[in-house]
């Protein structure tokens, strides 16, 4: 044990000192193996980053969403971005997506909105990447508790500010008054 303490390193029978190992320099082969392996470790942190700043992205929109904080949204869309909700409406921009949110889709009717996401899932390209997730929300609409349930399909693009929305599908699943519960909603033709 006080050979190990005192830093004691006995070579296998036969091997070179390690004296002798420690004074030989690395071959050119090493140090190209070496380069090699910390370009691949460079690109799979900066692919986790992404991911993991998309993520952050699509989760500040529904903290935005659930805090009442309506008119931060935009924000987090290019300049260019697109909002798809189908038959709730469509807008172009980054000013005209702040408008949608802060005063049309979220208005008086709907006194009470909480969203929660499920199953992001984020695949990149470059200064691009896409994505998908589900959404489960409780929200009061005249007057009336409702569930919905939804997806988001999405399309990022990475920009001077970081990662912003390009486009934000939304393809609603059902909306059910909660004292009628989902079941009947799903049977619905437009529930598929």
């Amino acid at each position: 044990m006080a050979l190990l303490l005192l830093g004691w390193n006995a070579s296998p029978a036969g091997a070179e000192p390690a004296d002798a190992r420690a004074n030989s320099a690395p071959t050119a082969e090493a140090y190209d193996d070496l380069h090699a392996r910390l370009q691949i470790l460079e690109t799979q942190v900066a692919q986790l980053r992404d991911s993991e700043e998309i993520r952050a992205l699509r989760q500040r929109y529904h903290a935005y969403v659930n805090e009442g904080q309506h008119g931060l949204i935009g924000d987090l869309f290019s300049e260019s971005g697109v909002v798809d909700f189908g038959e709730l409406g469509r807008r172009v921009g980054r000013e005209a997506i702040g408008h949608f949110f802060s005063e049309q889709l979220i208005n008086d009717d709907l006194s009470f909105i909480k969203q929660f996401n499920h199953n992001h899932a984020v695949e990149l390209a470059g200064d691009r990447a896409s994505g998908f997730s589900y959404l489960e929300a409780k929200n009061v609409l005249a007057g009336e508790a409702t569930l919905v349930a939804a997806r988001y399909d999405d399309a990022y693009v990475r920009t001077a500010e970081g990662w912003r929305f390009q486009e934000m599908k939304l393809t609603l699943y059902f909306v059910a008054p909660f004292a009628q519960g989902w079941g009947a909603a799903t049977n619905s033709p437009e529930a598929r």
